[in-house]
């Protein structure tokens, strides 16, 4: 015959047992990290963050920029936005608001449903895109500030993909030269006067015909040779928001 004792130990353990699984069910998860296409980049004095939605309801975001150099305080400002059912939403940020630009975020968080996108917010110090945010057959430029890249190095090779990619298709296209411009230039109506330009080059894309959202990017490989050795690295291309003809796009800027 079981005893009291030995029941009330079989009740402890039950008891146990269960408000570990409660408190396990009820412990917040961390955001799992995805590919959401999204992109950011600065422009002037703000910053700006395209998101996209392709279900057909609306998907509340919480979008947090992040300065990777800050440890104690990396969450500089959090924005909750309501995306309509298939759409692509900008929203922009006023740097003027993180005070010196050291302090300024490199990175953007976008959570919903304990899901994480990551994304890097992109400078000009090497890209000027003519458009971050393109629609499908869009046409846009991409201008490579070559001064950094050829500082100090002889022998120098720049090699350029032939077609871009976009992340997560099989969409590809071709990437043309439009322009190549740099170097000494006689200077208009100045006899033997010459000014030095810094050397850029201009790409040309067609944005693929698609539906959805991707997110379009290229490669460039720079080889410098140094006697007989030759070094490659390789230099990603800026990252473009491509949306299609299934999809709306709002700016919720104000810009």
């Amino acid at each position: 015959m079981v005893n009291k004792r030995t029941l009330a130990l079989v009740f402890l353990m039950v008891f146990v047992v269960s408000f570990a699984t409660v408190a396990q069910a009820f412990t917040p998860r961390e955001p799992v990290s995805t590919e959401m296409p999204a992109v950011s980049w600065i422009e002037g004095n703000r910053i700006y963050v395209a998101v996209s939605n392709e279900d057909i309801n609306r998907a509340e975001y919480t979008i947090e920029l992040i300065n990777s150099n800050q440890r104690l305080r990396p969450v500089i400002e959090k924005r909750n936005v309501v995306v309509p059912g298939r759409s692509v939403l900008v929203e922009s940020f006023d740097l003027h608001m993180f005070g010196v630009r050291s302090t300024a975020p490199d990175t953007v968080y976008i959570s919903s449903n304990y899901q994480r996108t990551v994304v890097p917010v992109q400078t000009s110090d090497l890209y000027n895109v003519s458009s971050y945010v393109v629609a499908a057959r869009e046409r846009f430029d991409v201008t490579v500030s070559l001064a950094d890249l050829l500082e100090g190095e002889t022998g120098f090779q720049l090699i350029v993909d032939n077609e871009y990619f976009v992340k997560g298709t099989n969409a590809t296209g071709e990437i043309s030269v439009e322009h190549v411009y740099g170097g000494l230039k006689k200077v208009p109506g100045r006899q033997n006067i010459f000014e030095y330009e810094q050397p850029s080059l201009v790409l040309g894309m067609r944005a693929p015909r698609m539906l959805g959202t991707g997110v379009l990017t290229f490669n460039m490989v720079r080889a410098i040779s140094e006697g007989r050795t030759t070094y490659r690295d390789i230099i990603p291309g800026p990252m473009i928001l491509v949306y299609g003809t299934d999809m709306r796009f709002i700016n919720n800027t104000g810009f």
